[in-house]
């Protein structure tokens, strides 16, 4: 008999999920949607910081000359 199987029911009574195979499924998963959010709330904060920055440091050297 099957140690797996449930008294011979048929239902396992523990699912045994490779945890590399989950593992990597999730990390994938985490990477994709995390990454995305990361990225564009940094581009959003550290776009600006360094246009404002441009913006200044160039604007400046403009009037300068």
């Amino acid at each position: 008999m099957n140690p797996n199987l449930d008294n011979g029911t048929g239902f396992r009574s523990k699912i045994t999920f490779p945890k590399r195979t989950l593992g990597t499924r999730i990390e994938r998963e985490l990477k994709r949607t995390l990454g995305t959010r990361i990225e564009r709330e940094l581009k959003r904060t550290l776009g600006t910081r360094i246009e404002r920055e441009l913006k200044r440091t160039l604007g400046t050297r403009i009037e300068r000359e």
